[in-house]
């Protein structure tokens, strides 16, 4: 006989103001699940993590649990409202009726994630608390743990760790992420919020991709049918209103819910519309410096190190929370923080660049604006995007606002659309250097998807802070690791790639002080210490040099990433090309929309364009590879 879940939902419904997040909705809980909660933002996923834990109760439906059930929520943005220290935020009851926490268990999770209890919760950094709300609810020992973006603000040390302890743990757990690398590691069950309704899909995220695309192809069928089925339906009604005064109005009906549905359909399957368009060309040399040199009041940052960013070339910037690396971002375009003092023997910043930057606080969002009066802050009711006037309304839709949402507060958002928000404000604007600090957090795996899509065919220069491994891996040719001791490590590729040439040098994959551990680097293995006063190549990582290592010409690692790169470029291109050619050759096309064929034909000669640089410049790096390939045979 099969096991009665620990906590379900059953016919549950619930509105947040006029819009309905579900409608009959159940969804039970089992012993040993582990649940990937996914769904576009604003798909309700934090709400009904509220509905789970009992913090807000449906509007029709009921909740059910188990007698005696422990559990425990880290929500999005832990508040930590009237605790002047993080002991006394740590003891306090997670729920009404509960006991205070007892120290023996929240002491030995505070020293793993190196959270110090003694400090105030005003002077914390984002990172910092989130380990502390993690500490918190993992302390619970809860039987039900639901962890709403647990790895937001989180360095890759803190994720990895977080990783390694939720694989072990033993209760029931639920988590909403945009981390793909984290939810392929921990999860065997998905929950997909879709279309008001959760669907139960049996296998872990690593695998729901692969699903996704057959239940879409599936459903597209569907669709199909079902879109016959209206156009036979409206003959009819048509037939019937001329043929007869008396009409059939339950048929009526009928085919006003099959629209309906065919409209939820279709707009649940509406993808954000992302295009950051290229500025002016920058110089080819976009960054020059040598022994730069960052400290912060007394404190050094980074040690002398050298930094050369080309035109094109996408930097992803690692390393633990508090070491520098959106100050660097500041630094390198002159807009340091106070306190931040820079020195260097030379630095150098490209002629016409027109930089573009999306900060991972959100400070640039006033919460009590509209969408509106945020994406036309000059007024009116037209927005300039890419040097052409957009209608507010028609832009906000691009990114999946309705008109409705349009005119409401920026408070009303959900963390993820607040995101989606800055993506729209910030990509209005032509640039040749995008400066993303954190652009992941908070968004859905769909957005994601589409923001990689776009940095594929961005042609400028892309500076890139993130903690996410997956998206590393897909967007930059070059990671630059701070490795916590003040010093500057250049590897070429991703993520992944910096690990296999720091584990063919010998070294730990990463060199900082893993959590919870007192040896050095996050794996078993030993390396050198690196020296504070040098920046090391990936070739070279163990030797100090005050100089980067030069690389003889040829076809190396970078080249191979380049090519890899460029190729899927390349792709991409061909298959957005061939669309517009296909949505050119409608032969109603322009008299029902000239406006939307001129930007078709606009759009289909940049893309032209630009697939005609990036082919020379895949022959390029072909012949380097095939020169390469003929020396070592």
């Amino acid at each position: 006989m099969a096991e009665p879940p620990l906590l379900s939902l059953r016919a549950v419904s619930l509105r947040y103001g006029v819009q309905p997040l579900y409608q009959d909705l159940d969804l039970s809980l089992y012993p040993g699940e582990r649940v990937a909660l996914v769904g576009r933002n604003g798909s309700g996923k934090s709400s009904l993590f509220r509905l789970l834990s009992g913090v807000i109760e449906p509007d029709a439906g009921e909740r059910i649990q188990r007698p005696g059930l422990r559990i425990a929520l880290l929500e999005q943005e832990p508040d930590f409202t009237g605790f002047a220290t993080l002991e006394a935020f740590m003891m306090a009851p997670l729920a009404a009726g509960d006991a205070a926490l007892p120290a023996h268990q929240v002491a030995p999770l505070a020293r793993l994630l190196q959270v110090d209890l003694t400090r105030s919760p005003r002077e914390l950094s984002g990172g910092e608390k989130r380990r502390a709300a993690l500490t918190r609810v993992l302390a619970y020992q809860p039987d039900v743990l639901l962890l709403d973006e647990p790895t937001n603000h989180l360095d890759i040390q803190a994720i990895e760790w977080l990783e390694h302890y939720l694989r072990s743990y033993p209760g029931t757990l639920i988590t909403i992420s945009h981390d793909r690398r984290f939810l392929s590691q921990i999860t065997n069950r998905v929950f997909w919020l879709d279309g008001r309704q959760a669907r139960r899909i049996p296998r872990g995220f690593a695998q729901f991709d692969d699903w996704l695309d057959n239940h879409l192809q599936s459903e597209a069928q569907a669709l199909q049918k079902l879109t016959r089925k209206i156009a036979e339906e409206t003959r009819w009604s048509v037939q019937g209103i001329s043929a007869r005064r008396r009409r059939n109005q339950g048929r009526l009906r009928a085919l006003e819910r099959l629209r309906a549905e065919r409209r939820d359909r279709l707009m649940s399957r509406a993808r954000v519309t992302l295009d950051a368009e290229d500025g002016e060309r920058s110089s080819k040399r976009v960054f020059d410096a040598e022994g730069l040199k960052i400290s912060l009041g007394d404190r050094v940052l980074l040690h002398p190190f050298d930094l050369r960013v080309k035109r094109g070339d996408r930097l992803g910037i690692i390393g633990p929370n508090g070491v520098g690396k959106s100050t660097l971002l500041k630094a390198l375009i002159n807009e340091s923080d106070a306190g931040v003092t820079l020195d260097y023997r030379r630095l150098r910043r490209g002629k016409g660049l027109t930089p573009t930057w999306l900060d991972q606080n959100r400070q640039r969002l006033d919460l009590r604006k509209t969408l509106w009066e945020t994406l036309a802050d000059s007024g009116g009711d037209s927005i300039l995007v890419q040097g052409r006037l957009r209608h507010v309304v028609a832009y906000a839709r691009d990114f999946l606002f309705s008109k409705d949402q349009v005119k409401q507060p920026i408070a009303s958002l959900s963390g993820g659309e607040r995101n989606r928000l800055l993506l729209a404000k910030a990509l209005a604007n032509p640039s040749n250097l995008l400066i993303l600090d954190e652009p992941t957090n908070d968004l859905d795996a769909e957005t994601l998807d589409v923001l990689q899509d776009m940095l594929g065919t961005y042609e400028g220069t892309l500076l890139l802070v993130s903690h996410d491994r997956d998206f590393l891996d897909r967007i930059v040719t070059e990671t630059l690791l701070l490795d916590g001791e003040g010093n500057a490590i250049a590897y070429a590729g991703g993520y992944q790639d910096m690990l296999a040439q720091r584990r063919a040098n010998g070294l730990p994959d990463t060199p900082w002080v893993s959590l919870g551990s007192t040896g050095k680097g996050a794996s078993t293995q030993s390396g050198p210490a690196p020296s504070h006063n040098t920046t090391k190549s990936a070739s070279a990582a163990a030797q100090p040099s005050s100089r980067p290592v030069k690389r003889k010409p040829g076809f190396g690692l970078k080249e191979a990433v380049e090519l890899r790169a460029v190729t899927k470029q390349m792709e991409a291109l061909q298959a957005n090309i061939t669309r517009l050619e296909g949505l050119l050759a409608a032969p109603d096309f322009y008299t029902q929309d000239p406006d939307g064929f001129a930007r078709a034909g606009t759009a289909l000669t940049q893309a032209q364009q630009q697939l005609t640089r990036l082919e020379e410049r895949w022959l390029a790096l072909e012949s380097l590879r095939e020169e390469a390939a003929a020396e070592e045979r």
